[in-house]
């Protein structure tokens, strides 16, 4: 992996979701944006105090040898795991928006391994249309299975903390 910007929660409150925008520029003058949108109500937890993330890839994705020059970067918005916000609300509006709509297809997911078995789920894995919610949830799971952690398991931990967060009243 090449340069990348992090994000650091300097708040004293636990993370839930987070929307930043960085800008990077390299040393010939082009620009390369990248807008991160982070809700961990359906991955690994969420980002404690002091805690540092992924947030973008910064540079040049087709020339690796120009270095980077500059970076802007800001949070735009934060829900804490309390369910309070800060920032602006309407550039996290659609990310939670999005929740309810994920947390079906994670339980259509599972309900979908347990009725009709393996290759169905995987075929269901490989239907959401790009860069739509389920596609997200999709590539997510199928990007961070591995030898210890097979996508239905991942999918099973993923509905359990959105469950989880829904039955908190987060979203």
């Amino acid at each position: 992996m090449g340069p990348y910007a992090a994000a650091r929660n300097i708040s004293g409150k636990t993370i839930l979701a987070m929307v930043a925008v960085v800008r990077a520029t390299d040393e010939h003058g082009r620009v390369f944006p990248c807008s991160s949108h982070m809700d961990y109500a359906f991955k690994i937890g969420a980002m404690t105090p002091q805690e540092e993330r992924f947030a973008c890839m910064m540079g040049n994705p087709h020339d690796k040898s120009a270095k980077t020059a500059n970076v802007e970067a800001a949070v735009l918005f934060v829900q804490f795991e309390d369910g309070s916000t800060w920032g602006d609300d309407q550039a996290g509006k659609g990310m939670l928006a999005e929740r309810p709509q994920k947390l079906a297809y994670l339980k259509r997911l599972v309900e979908t391994y347990y009725e009709s078995g393996d290759a169905a789920f995987a075929a269901l894995l490989d239907e959401p249309e790009p860069m739509s919610p389920e596609f997200m949830v999709a590539s997510c799971l199928k990007g961070e299975a591995d030898e210890k952690t097979s996508t239905i398991d991942l999918a099973k931990k993923r509905l359990a903390a959105g469950l989880q967060w829904q039955a908190s009243g987060i979203f």
